[in-house]
């Protein structure tokens, strides 16, 4: 399953979570800068157990989407065409599945090259570090402050906004609309610095389960 249960899976798995909710706290941060994010909160013992439930689903979901695209898929389809089509081909199938999420857009819209984007910055994560870990950490770190902390929508859906809910007021290029931040060029520029970032987190001995295997990657 491509998830070794040791210290440097634990490591692994916490350092994604923390890049994770860094990367969306700063799309998030980017909206609130150029145009308005109010968070209102709503705590209450019935909204403190769907948040609990939320957040169960959002990371057996995370896990479910990793072993999908950067699992067994992932390892066979880089033994027979290369990591570089690999990453390219299961990225854009990633990008594809999302267009069914309310409100994504169709083909030629920042939810879509966003979501593709992500889902290479996911695959680079499970090369770089050797293990799913990684990137299962930085998916549901991801989602997990985008939906349950920040209360906005992940991937078009707003299941997950319950202890807390945001309203966004600004340009559609900006906040993303109904989808979320994701479907935001705020977040394509936040994916930009978050490539160099990963690089560089993953440049560490103690964050990988053996040495990077694909040059250039």
């Amino acid at each position: 399953l491509g998830l070794p249960l040791d210290r440097t899976g634990k490591r692994q798995f916490t350092t994604g979570l923390v890049l994770g909710a860094v990367l969306i706290s700063a799309d998030a941060a980017t909206i609130a800068w150029l145009g308005s994010l109010h968070l209102h909160l709503h705590f209450s013992r019935p909204m403190a157990l769907r948040a609990a439930g939320s957040v169960v689903l959002l990371l057996f979901g995370a896990l479910l989407e990793e072993l999908s695209f950067r699992g067994y898929p992932f390892e066979k389809l880089t033994e027979a065409v290369g990591a570089f089509w690999a990453v390219v081909i299961l990225s854009a199938l990633f990008g594809a599945v999302h267009l069914g999420n309310p409100d994504a857009g169709g083909w030629l819209s920042w939810g879509f090259f966003n979501t593709l984007a992500v889902g290479v910055l996911f695959a680079l994560a499970r090369l770089r570090s050797g293990s799913l870990w990684f990137s299962f950490g930085l998916h549901f770190g991801w989602n997990l402050f985008q939906g349950v902390v920040l209360g906005l929508p992940v991937s078009g859906l707003h299941e997950f906004s319950t202890l807390v809910s945001a309203r966004v007021y600004g340009p559609l290029w900006l906040t993303g609309g109904a989808y979320g931040p994701e479907a935001s060029a705020a977040c394509a520029v936040v994916l930009v610095v978050a490539f160099p970032l990963l690089l560089l987190l993953t440049a560490s001995r103690t964050i990988q389960h053996r040495p990077v295997s694909s040059p250039g990657i």
